[in-house]
């Protein structure tokens, strides 16, 4: 079955999307869809994101509090700041750019930012800690303090390209084939090289900044939408 996104409402705070069978068009039987299923009718699976989340941040501060001087060795001065601000102002319109894409050409979303669109609805406070906080923090460990400074060793080229892919590979469900998740691809690629960028040049608390005001962005846009 392919499956054609007809239209989208809130009912009791929840975001439903009504599919329409591709197969049986002119029957007009639809199949009803209702992706809190994919992520579960309770808080609880949202502080298990955030208990994980958090688990990656204590981790890395045990395992390498020998070398946290090193990580931090870039202050977050007024220079650096700025210029965090400067390349979230760009993430956030390159995002905005690709919404309105998405909005025009009648592109559904993908899972992740389904995910994210209904735990903020539900839950704002846990969505806030889990998406502004928690995956800033353990994102930014993860990817630029492990995945690119270990492979910067060896090749900068190579580092940027593997931690932004691995980035963008977290973020996409792309073994499911559907067009969105492929679509929404590069948009995750562009913003995984941003922030090792400003990892590189300007230290962890830069690279956490963008990431921060990036999604701290998002969650008062679907708070408000």
């Amino acid at each position: 079955y392919e499956i054609i996104p007809e239209f989208s409402f809130y009912q009791n705070g929840i975001e439903v999307y009504e599919f329409e069978d591709s197969d049986s068009h002119n029957d007009n039987t639809n199949l009803n869809f209702n992706i809190m299923d994919t992520i579960g009718d309770s808080p609880l699976f949202i502080v298990s994101l955030i208990i994980g989340q958090f688990a990656v941040v204590i981790a890395f501060l045990l395992l390498y509090r020998k070398y946290l001087a090193g990580v931090f060795a870039k202050s977050m001065n007024i220079k650096a700041f700025l210029t965090a601000l400067v390349i979230a102002v760009i993430a956030i319109g390159i995002g905005l750019g690709w919404d309105w894409i998405q909005s025009f050409f009648q592109i559904a979303s993908n899972e992740n930012q389904e995910s994210i669109i209904i735990m903020a609805k539900n839950y704002p406070a846990l969505s806030f800690v889990q998406v502004v906080i928690g995956a800033a923090l353990a994102e930014e460990i993860a990817f630029r303090v492990g995945v690119f400074s270990f492979i910067n060793r060896k090749s900068k080229v190579l580092a940027y390209i593997v931690s932004a892919v691995f980035f963008a590979l977290v973020h996409v469900s792309i073994t499911t084939g559907s067009p969105q998740e492929l679509l929404s691809l590069p948009m995750y690629i562009i913003m995984g090289l941003f922030l090792a960028y400003t990892y590189e040049k300007h230290g962890l608390l830069a690279s956490i900044t963008v990431h921060t005001i990036n999604n701290l962005v998002g969650w008062v846009q679907i708070l408000m939408s």
